[in-house]
């Protein structure tokens, strides 16, 4: 379902004249998969051994967590700043982190993770943030210039 939040985000920042903010939310998209990804198969963690719902492939780091959180930050940081009031941001703000807590919390109840698989993709998905909003900020106005040469 991230896929599918980021996938709608990047054609509705599209749609609003906001080329920058979907291309960049396509390129969060494509390289947080293959980073999470990557380490999936590196560390080739096991899943716990007393799943409550069968699921297969390696525990860490937890996909839904590390998607959901992508999700998130891209509403908080790109969304939220576009409404008009406090207090409506806040709210948003408040059920947005409830939200990833209660993923985090099911992926360990239902026994599909450890605790540290959701902690440490709730970090990698910071940290691939972070990372993300530095290289947009250093290469923004190349960006513009060239999503204006292609008539974007």
């Amino acid at each position: 379902m991230d896929t599918f939040y980021l996938v709608l985000m990047m054609i509705l920042f599209f749609k609003f004249k906001r080329r920058d903010a979907s291309l960049w939310t396509g390129y969060i998209l494509i390289g947080g998969n293959i980073i999470s990804y990557l380490i999936k198969i590196t560390v080739k963690r096991q899943r716990p051994l007393d799943k409550i719902i069968p699921a297969s492939g390696f525990s860490f780091p937890s996909g839904h967590v590390f998607g959901t959180m992508l999700v998130i930050m891209t509403i908080i940081f790109l969304i939220l700043p576009s409404l008009k009031k406090q207090s409506t941001r806040w709210i948003i703000n408040g059920i947005l982190i409830i939200w990833v807590i209660i993923v985090a919390i099911s992926r360990v109840y239902l026994r599909g993770h450890f605790p540290s698989d959701v902690i440490g993709s709730a970090l990698l998905a910071g940290a691939w943030w972070q990372c993300s909003k530095l290289l947009y900020f250093r290469y923004y106005d190349s960006l513009v210039k060239l999503l204006k040469l292609n008539n974007y």
